[in-house]
């Protein structure tokens, strides 16, 4: 199946995408360039302004003429699919998948249930707490930037965050799984840095150390 993912919002968001990405071709998904050629489309979105969930609901209402022209599935990710459940189902009804901040590893298995059975729906919302400790994210190389997860959260007293606990609740992940995700945190770049122990964020009114 070919599928596209169009990604709104923040870098979370877009590193959110490339773990979706990842599940999807480990796979046998095909990644293509535009919604006209997927047999899967994919909007990741975004909660912090109304413009960015008008957006999607546009880009939504152009897919019921796609779909109408073609078997395709149609997936909403992200804040906005956490924060309105079964209600976007029911707002827009040729939408065939939810899946909250918390399931994105369950994307392939949704994805061939639908495949399976077709005209049924699926909303995943629910607080998954292991998922930050088993998200996956192959580096083949050390860039010079690039995305690592270190929590999960919209806190409800952050200023960044105006849209709250869309995000799902408050998660950090473990130093020796934040390690793991990136090769150009190996011991002996660690090593090079005076910062490196002094890492640390605010959860819960403590700060946790990485």
């Amino acid at each position: 199946m070919r599928f596209y993912i169009e990604t709104y919002g923040c870098q979370m968001n877009e590193y959110d995408s490339q773990l979706a990405e990842y599940e999807l071709l480990r796979s046998g998904h095909e990644k293509c360039s535009s919604p006209e050629e997927a047999d899967l489309v994919i909007f990741n979105t975004c909660t912090v302004r109304k413009s960015a969930e008008d957006r999607v609901y546009g880009q939504l209402g152009h897919m019921k003429r796609h779909k109408k022209e073609r078997n395709i599935l149609v997936g909403v990710i992200g804040c906005m699919a956490q924060k309105s459940g079964q209600s976007l189902i029911d707002e827009v009804p040729h939408v065939d998948f939810v899946l909250g901040t918390d399931h994105l590893d369950d994307i392939t298995h949704v994805v061939r249930f639908l495949q399976d059975h077709p005209g049924e729906k699926k909303v995943l919302t629910d607080q998954n707490d292991s998922f930050l400790e088993t998200e996956e994210l192959p580096r083949k190389k050390a860039q010079l930037s690039e995305f690592i997860s270190i929590m999960r959260a919209a806190i409800t007293s952050a200023p960044i965050a105006s849209s709250p606990m869309s995000g799902g609740g408050n998660e950090a992940v473990t130093r020796d799984a934040l390690l793991k995700r990136s090769p150009a945190w190996s011991r002996e770049e660690r090593g090079k840095s005076p910062f490196w122990d002094k890492m640390s964020i605010p959860i819960n009114g403590k700060n946790t150390t990485f």
